[in-house]
């Protein structure tokens, strides 16, 4: 297979360990398409770390054989158990990390009831007008539906 002109001046670039090259009067580096691509490996969390050592101690615990002795057993068993009890205080933290409560009292709000006035129904007026008690000249109906004659509509 036949090589180009900048398929020559690319590998001798990357051979000779320059990180750029020119040709044809531009600059090109020499990185390959999987090394440009390849996503940086970011560091592990907290919660990864606690469960790769519960995964590992719960591992041990299991394969310790009966050549361990009974005290090397059970400190085995205490870690591995208090990992994962660490592990699993870590998942609920996690998961209640972002939560936000539906409804937050205003900070003027009596935090008490004692000393607090309340009337029964503060929104409501004290005389209410009784020609709207029935609805008025509107539909009766309460779920706003409109009844037949109480509407005008046009015709188009």
């Amino acid at each position: 297979m036949a090589t180009s002109d900048f398929g020559k001046a690319f590998r001798a670039a990357r051979e000779a360990g320059d990180k750029e090259f020119e040709f044809g009067g531009k600059k090109y580096n020499t990185k390959l398409k999987e090394e440009d691509s390849a996503p940086a490996k970011k560091a592990p969390t907290e919660l990864e770390k606690k469960r790769e050592m519960a995964a590992y101690l719960g591992n041990v615990k299991q394969t310790a054989g009966s050549g361990t002795s009974d005290l090397a057993k059970s400190k085995i068993k205490e870690a591995s158990e208090s990992a994962t009890r660490s592990y699993e205080t870590a998942q609920k933290e996690e998961s209640t990390k972002n939560y936000k409560p539906r409804y937050t009292p205003p900070a003027s709000a009596p935090k008490t009831t004692e000393g607090a006035t309340y009337n029964k129904k503060p929104y409501m007026p004290e005389e209410v007008d009784t020609s709207y008690k029935k609805g008025g000249s509107v539909s009766s109906r309460a779920d706003g539906i409109a009844q037949r004659g109480k509407t005008r509509g046009k015709v188009c």
